[in-house]
Protein backbone atom coordinates (compact mmCIF):
# COMPACT_ATOMS: atom_id res chain seq x y z
CA UNK A 1 0.00 0.00 0.00
CA UNK A 2 3.05 2.81 0.78
CA UNK A 3 4.33 1.58 -2.19
CA UNK A 4 1.46 2.78 -4.11
CA UNK A 5 0.90 5.62 -2.34
CA UNK A 6 4.24 6.81 -3.27
CA UNK A 7 3.51 5.76 -7.09
CA UNK A 8 0.32 8.15 -7.03
CA UNK A 9 2.50 11.21 -5.81
CA UNK A 10 5.23 10.52 -8.26
CA UNK A 11 2.51 10.54 -10.84
CA UNK A 12 0.90 13.80 -9.21
CA UNK A 13 4.14 15.42 -9.10
CA UNK A 14 4.63 14.44 -12.70
CA UNK A 15 1.63 15.72 -14.16
CA UNK A 16 1.79 18.69 -11.92
CA UNK A 17 5.31 19.78 -13.66
CA UNK A 18 4.02 19.12 -16.78
CA UNK A 19 1.07 21.28 -16.19
CA UNK A 20 3.60 23.59 -15.01
CA UNK A 21 5.93 23.72 -17.86
CA UNK A 22 2.85 24.18 -19.81
CA UNK A 23 1.83 27.06 -18.56
CA UNK A 24 5.35 28.25 -18.62
CA UNK A 25 5.38 27.64 -22.83
CA UNK A 26 1.88 29.03 -22.68
CA UNK A 27 3.03 32.12 -20.84
CA UNK A 28 6.75 32.67 -22.86
CA UNK A 29 4.43 32.61 -26.27
CA UNK A 30 1.94 34.59 -24.56
CA UNK A 31 4.87 37.59 -23.73
CA UNK A 32 6.06 36.80 -26.96
CA UNK A 33 2.96 38.21 -29.44
CA UNK A 34 2.11 40.62 -26.75
CA UNK A 35 5.49 41.85 -27.43
CA UNK A 36 5.03 41.67 -31.18
CA UNK A 37 1.78 43.69 -31.13
CA UNK A 38 3.43 45.84 -29.12
CA UNK A 39 6.20 46.51 -31.47
CA UNK A 40 3.74 46.61 -34.69
CA UNK A 41 1.81 48.88 -33.04
CA UNK A 42 4.66 51.41 -31.70
CA UNK A 43 5.88 51.03 -35.98
CA UNK A 44 2.33 51.65 -37.19
CA UNK A 45 2.16 54.60 -35.28
CA UNK A 46 5.27 56.09 -36.07
CA UNK A 47 4.53 55.39 -39.54
CA UNK A 48 1.41 57.18 -39.31
CA UNK A 49 2.98 59.67 -37.21
CA UNK A 50 5.50 60.14 -40.21
CA UNK A 51 3.23 60.53 -43.05
CA UNK A 52 0.79 62.62 -41.56
CA UNK A 53 3.64 65.01 -40.98
CA UNK A 54 4.81 64.45 -44.74
CA UNK A 55 0.79 65.22 -46.20
CA UNK A 56 0.93 68.52 -43.90
CA UNK A 57 4.40 69.77 -45.14
CA UNK A 58 2.31 69.15 -48.15
CA UNK A 59 -0.50 70.73 -47.82
CA UNK A 60 1.48 73.90 -46.45
CA UNK A 61 3.42 73.62 -50.08
CA UNK A 62 0.38 73.65 -51.93
CA UNK A 63 -0.94 76.61 -49.88
CA UNK A 64 1.74 78.67 -50.89
CA UNK A 65 2.05 77.42 -54.41
CA UNK A 66 -1.85 78.79 -54.70
CA UNK A 67 -0.86 81.85 -52.80
CA UNK A 68 2.08 82.63 -55.14
CA UNK A 69 -0.16 81.85 -58.18
CA UNK A 70 -2.62 84.23 -56.88
CA UNK A 71 -0.20 87.43 -56.01
CA UNK A 72 1.33 86.88 -59.35
CA UNK A 73 -2.08 86.72 -61.35
CA UNK A 74 -2.76 89.95 -58.88
CA UNK A 75 0.16 91.18 -60.09
CA UNK A 76 0.30 90.43 -63.62
CA UNK A 77 -3.63 91.78 -63.47
CA UNK A 78 -2.35 94.77 -61.98
CA UNK A 79 0.47 95.21 -64.30
CA UNK A 80 -2.21 94.78 -67.59
CA UNK A 81 -4.07 97.51 -65.68
CA UNK A 82 -1.35 100.09 -65.36
CA UNK A 83 -0.23 99.56 -68.69
CA UNK A 84 -3.40 100.12 -70.34
CA UNK A 85 -3.98 103.10 -67.81
CA UNK A 86 -0.64 104.47 -68.82
CA UNK A 87 -1.52 104.05 -73.10
CA UNK A 88 -4.65 105.23 -71.98
CA UNK A 89 -3.33 108.48 -70.47
CA UNK A 90 -0.71 108.39 -73.15
CA UNK A 91 -3.58 108.66 -75.97
CA UNK A 92 -5.32 111.30 -74.45
CA UNK A 93 -1.78 113.16 -74.39
CA UNK A 94 -1.70 112.99 -78.02
CA UNK A 95 -5.18 113.82 -78.64
CA UNK A 96 -4.82 116.99 -76.79
CA UNK A 97 -1.27 117.71 -78.57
Amino acid sequence: MDNKLREAEQRAREAAANVQANVDQYKKSAENTLSGVRESTENLRLSTEQKASELASEVERKGEEVKESWFGWMGTGKKKVTDKAAESADAVKRERS
